[in-house]
């Protein structure tokens, strides 16, 4: 079975309202569509906990399974 993979970009600067504002319905929308219901979660050394934990939970609302988190190799 081939599994497409969909990204969505989020930047808290998007939305003045609540920065989760937008993303559920977008990760409703991909998830359904989604075998794995898999949510890889991307981000930099400035990324702020607390916003990880809301992407999550937006996730989980959305139908989300599985989290992951990308890292990027190389010198510290």
């Amino acid at each position: 079975m081939t599994s497409s993979i969909r990204r969505i970009s989020w930047r808290k600067s998007i939305s003045r309202r609540s920065p989760t504002f937008f993303l559920g319905p977008a990760l409703k929308a991909v998830l359904a569509k989604s075998a794995d219901k898999t949510v890889v979660l991307e981000g930099d050394r400035r990324a702020v906990l607390g916003t990880v934990v809301r992407v999550m939970d937006e996730g989980k609302k959305a139908g989300a399974l599985k989290f992951a988190v990308a890292t990027k190799g190389g010198k510290e």
